[in-house]
Order: structure tokens, then sequence, then C-alpha cells
């Protein structure tokens, strides 16, 4: 049976109460797989790739695992390339591959050499093996987000055309799943009040079938329709890609339609918002039936927002509009006014950072704190207000291993994976992968326990598992379902992933579910400096209070090492006398404010650290 929501101020409470969940860091991911590689290879390997851009998007956690290449991986690259296609690598991570496992961290020039690829989906990972050379497994990078699609109605986009003064604007956003679609449509002018609408299974300027129903969220006046369904129609996402997607709105006067517009995606950083009355949160001077739009995208570079928003049915023109600083329910001030980009009942324009969008603007931004406000003469204190939120995903990332299980496990394997949500809180994307257990897994389960404890299953996934990969959707309609509980659950820290094993039946491997990412220590094991120390390693990485370099070094002497901050300012430096041989050097940075730096010996880097409070 499919749900439907038919309240237009119902679904946006729901939503703006929903992404309160929201941070202001962003997770993308790629699924690592034979049939991603072109020409395509058949192979049972598979892996997982996580990327966490943090708060001030100045550093990228990486946390990638395989599974059924153990101690084969001979190449591990980030190319830059869009689907389907082939291009050169951009960053090797070849040197810094555990046995099956990458964990690092990318700053400064080289994050702002693929960030913004990275952000266009126009890069991927390869996994090369000796057998494979060319690349044996292989996962297009991509920010986890929902999809949003959007159109403009008229009359003359019928077949064949009606002449009508009519216009409206739509929304769709399909659920990442591809099964919940979440829809809104706007009119003014229409003959008569709407008596049904569909969206249809149809090219431009062509007639198709009905593909979904839209007509259970008809409003109570006849000239918006809102909702959400599970869809039914095959390959409806599939059609939506290759723009062959129409919505039709009929009236009694135009049964056959009297206003029609194509869907198409928006790609990129989309965000959206739904404009009503009822957010406004007070009793308006003016009584009004106005209902708006707006469509929102962030560029790759995260410095200009382009914003288009149209309203319908208002008691006047719009005569002034504006950026709003608050979170859903609450009223804030104006952070930056978009009235001079007014035309009749559309705001279209672009707020860069030469304009005031700066970090912090953006953090709340992500965190959907900003709302539009249109104003009008009779409601000089605002008529419609819209929350704008984001369609990228609230996103987890975990690292696998047996030092996380309780008591701890000694064990060669390792593995990672991440979990992302969606904006309604309404399902959880899971992707995971390990490899080197010490025998076939037995059990696979989502658990409700915080780290360093242990706790009941919430979720099973063992039926899933395949090749020690486990790669699919925890949503409403599963068994138990997800819910608003369980997303507390994990965003409160209080989610693991265990792996049960003949051996180790209480868990052989774990993985904590975190919203803060940052990898407990990078995969570095030999870097040679000045061809004289080699064997480099660091721990513990982060740290807290003391932090050792290990090395062995070919001549006696004295070193100096220094802590360089990411703006290549040395904060830190000690001394140390080496001896020929194996050394190791401790060095204090409790002082040191959280945040990633460099170890340095002269001019050459050893290697990074994270500094935790």
């Amino acid at each position: 049976m499919k749900k439907i929501i038919t309240s237009l101020s119902l679904l946006c409470v729901l939503l703006n109460t929903n992404a309160a969940h929201l941070s202001n860091r962003l997770v993308l991911s790629a699924r690592m797989q034979g049939s991603q590689m072109v020409p395509a290879v058949t192979t049972t390997a598979n892996g997982v790739a996580s990327f966490m851009l943090n708060e001030t998007r100045d550093t990228l956690q990486v946390n990638v695992a395989v599974a059924g290449l153990y101690n084969m991986i001979t190449g591990l690259h980030i190319h830059e390339g869009a689907s389907g296609t082939n291009g050169g690598v951009i960053l090797d991570l070849t040197e810094i591959v555990e046995h099956n496992v990458v964990r690092t961290i990318v700053t400064g020039s080289d994050l702002m050499m693929i960030k913004a690829k990275m952000l266009e989906g126009n890069t991927y990972i390869v996994a090369h093996t000796a057998a494979n050379p060319g690349g044996h497994l292989r996962g297009q990078i991509s920010v986890e987000a929902d999809m949003l699609a959007t159109t403009t109605l008229n009359g003359a986009n019928e077949v064949p055309a009606v002449a009508t003064p009519a216009m409206g604007v739509a929304k769709i956003v399909v659920s990442k799943d591809s099964r919940m679609l979440y829809f809104n449509v706007t009119t003014t002018g229409l003959s008569g009040p709407i008596m049904g609408a569909h969206i249809h299974d149809g090219i431009a300027g062509a007639s198709g079938g009905v593909a979904e129903d839209l007509s259970s969220g008809i409003s109570a006046d006849g000239k918006s329709i809102s909702g959400s369904l599970t869809l039914s129609y095959a390959n409806f996402v599939g059609l939506l890609k290759s723009n062959s997607l129409y919505i039709n709105v009929h009236t009694a006067a135009f049964a056959g339609g009297e206003i029609r517009g194509q869907l198409m995606l928006n790609a990129g950083m989309v965000l959206d918002a739904m404009l009503d009355v009822a957010q406004i949160g007070a009793p308006l001077m003016v009584p009004s039936n106005g209902a708006g739009l707006g469509n929102f995208k962030l560029s790759t570079g995260m410095d200009t927002l382009m914003y288009d928003i149209t309203a319908y049915n208002l008691t006047g023109a719009i005569t002034a509009a504006h950026f709003h600083n608050a979170p859903a329910g609450t009223g804030g001030g104006v952070v930056h006014d978009i009235t001079p980009s007014i035309m009749g009942n559309r705001v279209m324009g672009i707020w860069t950072a030469a304009n005031g969008l700066n970090a912090m603007m953006l953090s709340e931004l992500m965190k959907g704190n900003f709302y539009i406000a249109l104003h009008t003469a009779a409601n000089a204190g605002g008529e419609l207000r819209g929350q704008v939120i984001r369609l990228a995903r609230e996103g987890y990332v975990m690292e696998i291993n047996g030092m996380q299980e309780v008591p701890a496990i000694t064990t060669a394997a390792m593995g990672s994976g991440m979990v992302t949500i969606d904006r309604n809180k309404e399902n959880a994307h899971y992707m995971l992968a390990f490899d080197g257990l010490s025998g076939p897994a037995t059990g696979v389960h989502f658990h409700n326990g915080a780290m360093g404890t242990n706790g009941a299953v919430i979720y099973d996934l063992t039926s899933l598992l395949m090749n020690n990969g486990a790669y699919g959707y925890w949503h409403s309609s599963s068994m138990p379902m997800f819910t608003s509980t369980e997303e507390a659950l994990v965003r409160m820290g209080n989610v693991y992933v265990n792996v049960h094993t003949a051996a180790n039946p209480n868990g052989e491997v774990r993985g904590q579910l975190m919203g803060n990412y940052m990898i407990s220590s990078p995969t570095v094991d030999i870097i040679e400096i000045e061809d004289n120390f080699t064997a480099i390693s660091t721990y513990p990485n982060p740290a807290v209070a003391l932090f050792n370099v290990q090395f062995d070094s070919k001549t006696s002497g004295e070193a100096s090492l220094e802590i360089i901050d990411m703006k290549g300012r040395n904060v830190l430096a000690q001394k140390a006398i080496l001896f020929a041989g194996f050394n190791v050097v401790t060095i204090d940075v409790t002082t040191l404010p959280t945040g990633v730096y460099f170890v340095k010996s002269n001019n050459t880097m050893l290697s990074k650290l994270v500094k935790l409070d």
C-alpha cells in the first residue's frame, strides 16, 4: 500500500523537524566493483571508500576497505573521470595500503586539487592487482545525497498545446534507495480546482501513460499538490535520469491536462525549500493562500549559492525577500537581502563570497539553519517562509578491527564502512567491507552500544552479507523498521557493527559509527627521510598528550623534529639525540589546539598528526 501525506503544512513540519539532525560535514562514498571497470572485470571482490569533509572543509578523512584482495593490492589511486570513462591519476594512495585498507588525511594543496572534482562526481577510485594491473575494482565517488528534480508547468507544454493563463512550479525528491517519492506542486490561474495530477512516462512533446498518481495529495483549495508515496513504477529512476517523466495537472475544463512540465534532475550540491504561510509562525495581517518553491545550488568551490524562488497566490507583489539565519520554528535576523533579485513573482540570483557568503554562513546553510522570507505590502512582516534544506545526507564512518571488540581481539582482519541517513530520518544507506578473518563470518549485525561497551542487536545484516561485504538500505519498511529512534542512536554514537566468526562467536571485528570521524591512525609504514631515517611510524595518532615518532637511523647525531600547522607555521619543535639503529622520540602535544598538523624533520614531512582534546 502506498503511503500518502496530503497536507502541505504537515509535510513542511515533518521535513523541517527531521532536518534538525543535519551537521555541517559532508560525506562522499564509492562502492567498488569489478563491473564498474572500463572494460568490466569479473570478480567477487568488493570494496567501499568513504570520504568525510570536515566542518571547515579543509580536511578530508579517507577510509577505504576491500574484501577479497587481502595482501593482493598492487596499486590504489583516485582518478579523474566520469562514470563509464577512464581518466588519469590525481591522487596516489598505493604506498599507504595496509593489507586491504587505507586510512589517511588529505589537506592543503592536495585537497584543493581534487575537492571540486570529487564534489562534481568526476572522480573514481581504483584498486589494482597483479591479475588485473589495469584495475580490479572501481568505484565512482559521489556525495551521498537523494535526488531532486524540478519543472515549470504551463499550457504550451501540453500535447496538443492548451490556451490557458495558468502556470505552476513543481519539485520531486526521490530517496537514494529509489523507494520513496516526495512531491510538491504549486499553481496559479487554473480554470478551476485541480481534479487530478500524475507523473507520466514520456519525453517532451509526446504523451505517455501514468507512472505515479499524485491525486491523493491535492489540497483543499484545489491549487496545490503535496505528499509522499512508495514508488511502484518500473525503472522510475532510470526514466527520470533520461528526462522521460513529466507532471500533468488536470481540471474539469481540461480533462486531458491544463498545464504540464518535464521533470529535470538538478545535478550537484542542491538544496530546496517549500514556502508557505504556516512557517511564518504568527497570524498574518491579511490572510493568504500563497505558496512557493525554492531551488538552490551550491558551487563545487563551495563559495557561490544560486537561488531560484517562485511564489503564487500572494496578496500582492513581492516587496522584499531575504535569507534569514535560524533553525525551523524560530526567527532570526536577515543575513542576506535578495530584494534586488525580485522579478515579479520570482526571486532569482546568486550569493557569493564577495557579498557575505563566508565560512560561517556556509556552515549554517549546511545545517539547515537558513530560511527564505517573502514580504508583501499587505504582510510587511512576511507572508511566506521556507526553510532551506540540503539533499546531501547526514553521514557516519567506521573503521572495523579487533581492537574495538570488548574485550579486544587480536586478529589480522580489518575493514571499514559508512552509513548515511536522509533528511527525513526514514532510511539509512549502509556499505561495509572487511577481510582477513580467522574463518567465514557467521553473523553481522548493527548493535546498540557506545564505544567500549556491548549492546543488543538492533538490525541483522547476516543474510545480506556476500563475499565479506554488505551493501543496502535499512528503511521504514524493514523488519525491524528504521525510525527516528534508530537515527538518534546513530547520531549519539551508540551504534556499531559487529562481525562474528566460529573462532570468535561474540565478535572478531567491530566498527563504531562516528559522525565527526577522524582516522585512528594513518596507514603509513615506511617512509624514507633524507636517506638516513627509515621505518617511520607514529603513535598514538590521533594524540591527546604524548605523540611518539619511531624510526631507524643509519647514523648517530642530533635531529630536530618540528610540528607544523595547516598554515605552515612552526608551532612546536623538539631536539633529539639519535643513536644508530632504533629510536623513539616522544613529543608533548598537550598545549596544541585540536586540529591537523604535520611532523617534519628539516624540510621533509615525516607524517601527519591529528590532535584531540
